[in-house]
């Protein structure tokens, strides 16, 4: 009980200061650039760790796409020896997930974890089709892989893979993992028992059975994207195929809820969460160029962009990430070139424990 006040009395001041003065300056955004020495074209910024360990992938000149880190400085992590490569995750011990394209045709990939320099292959994870999404402080990781041209979520630990396969009732359907906590819960989207082409629901596999977590009111679909240690998770909820409608929800305790959106958007998405339940994600607005990042927090949607330094010269797009210390990157607009960025919370009356 102690330790739940504590964590409401946190995420309550925490709203407080976050919407209090939105037009001042909450957050340092900072940009990530190249490797020493090269030239940056694009790069994006996918998740970080508690110790500020960053990954993601980004592309220099003359170069493919590539996996890189920053730890203080950006850094590429596969090896070398890949068409292209991407790191999708990093656990709080230090180890990134990562994949990388060693054949075209047919496809044909290596999945990896990257350690203190040292990088070794996921034993389990299948080396066709497929894609690594998360990875835990215990190792296990979930994702997703083609099997008999069906997508299959599945996980992967100690070497062994473990199809989760689909939604009771369901024939010829799909599955997609994108996230797992430290219970080894998996969180993702499959096909419908309805059996409609392309209706998706959110799902949640504890271990043992999948199960559906439905769709906001109005809402004929939904996708989970994360999961933090309280078994909260946040995602999506839409009408159409194609989501262009999407709002952005909490599941907890068996309930979906509305996070909230920016004034005259016309879709938002959660991509993550931290244990403090602030969530993170991209809202759209009408017009060009309409995606803007967002902290949602005590059912209000934020603007990050309003958060930062007026003429810094960044438009901050999509958030991808946030940790337990309200750090938080993504991709953004930075004097034209799409870039990878951090922002770093300026709060000096925080809580320690936040900082």
């Amino acid at each position: 009980m102690k330790i739940k006040q504590a964590l409401s009395a946190v995420t309550a001041l925490c709203s407080i200061i976050i919407t209090q003065a939105a037009s001042a300056q909450r957050y340092e955004v900072i940009g990530l650039g190249a490797p020493s020495g090269q030239t940056l074209i694009q790069s994006n910024a996918l998740a970080l760790s508690n110790s500020l360990q960053i990954v993601g992938k980004l592309q220099t000149q003359g170069d493919s796409v590539r996996a890189f880190q920053f730890n203080g400085t950006v850094s590429i992590i596969d090896g070398g020896n890949y068409i292209s490569s991407f790191a999708s995750d990093v656990n709080n011990v230090g180890v990134v997930l990562g994949q990388g394209r060693i054949q075209d045709s047919p496809a044909l990939y290596e999945t990896f974890t990257w350690s203190n320099g040292v990088k070794n292959l996921v034993p389990g994870f299948p080396s066709g089709a497929s894609s690594p999404e998360a990875i835990n402080d215990s190792g296990a990781i979930t994702g997703w892989y083609i099997n008999q041209n069906r997508y299959r979520a599945i996980r992967v630990e100690n070497g062994v893979m473990t199809n989760l396969g689909t939604l009771p009732g369901v024939t010829n359907g799909d599955s997609w993992g994108h996230d797992i906590n430290a219970s080894n819960i998996v969180v993702g989207y499959t096909s419908v028992p309805s059996g409609t082409a392309g209706m998706h629901h959110a799902f949640l596999h504890d271990g043992t059975s999948m199960q559906s977590l439905g769709v906001l009111p109005g809402k004929t679909n939904s996708k989970a994207w994360a999961i933090n240690s309280r078994d909260q998770v946040v995602g999506e909820s839409y009408d159409q195929m194609f989501p262009s409608d999407s709002v952005a929800f909490i599941y907890q305790n068996g309930v979906m809820r509305d996070l909230g959106s920016l004034p005259g958007s016309t879709s938002c998405y959660a991509k993550d969460i931290n244990k403090y339940s602030q969530a993170i994600g991209t809202c759209h607005l009408p017009g060009p160029n309409p995606a803007r990042a967002v902290l949602f927090s005590n059912g209000i949607a934020i603007d990050l962009n309003d958060l930062i330094t007026a003429n810094s010269g960044w438009v901050l797009r999509w958030a991808e990430s946030i940790n337990d210390h309200m750090e938080i990157v993504g991709r953004g607009d930075y004097q034209g070139q799409q870039r990878a960025f951090l922002l770093k919370f300026q709060c000096p009356k925080c809580p320690k424990s936040r900082l």
